[in-house]
């Protein structure tokens, strides 16, 4: 589970990182970033209802994707607040693919050191 202090959490400072973020596509995956004042990186994800109408595949994408970050966070670039926007097209993925698509997508807007 990712920690609190790495979550993304208030409505405000999402419409904050929607408003003023900057944005990069990846296949299924669209993530907006915007910088904050803070030490840590904060994250969000949204998974709606367009990609899956059951919640618990919609709350696995979730899970996976915060495990995969969690898993990288010593790796992450600090002080950024990111929204990880998910498409319907991850339907078909498997949790190999969703890893893959989303390192490609840190590695690519530079957030990660390889």
């Amino acid at each position: 589970m990712l920690p609190l202090k790495h979550r993304l959490k208030k409505r405000e400072d999402i419409k904050n990182v929607f408003r003023n973020g900057r944005s990069f596509k990846e296949n299924f995956l669209l993530l907006k970033m915007a910088a904050n004042r803070l030490v840590d990186s904060r994250f969000a994800f949204v998974v709606s209802s367009s990609v899956s109408k059951k919640a618990v595949f919609r709350n696995r994408v979730r899970r996976v994707m915060a495990e995969i970050i969690r898993l990288n966070l010593a790796q992450i670039e600090k002080g950024f607040d990111i929204v990880l926007v998910v498409s319907p097209g991850i339907r078909q993925k498997n949790s190999q693919e969703i890893s893959a698509a989303l390192k490609n997508i840190l590695l690519r807007v530079k957030i990660i050191n390889a």
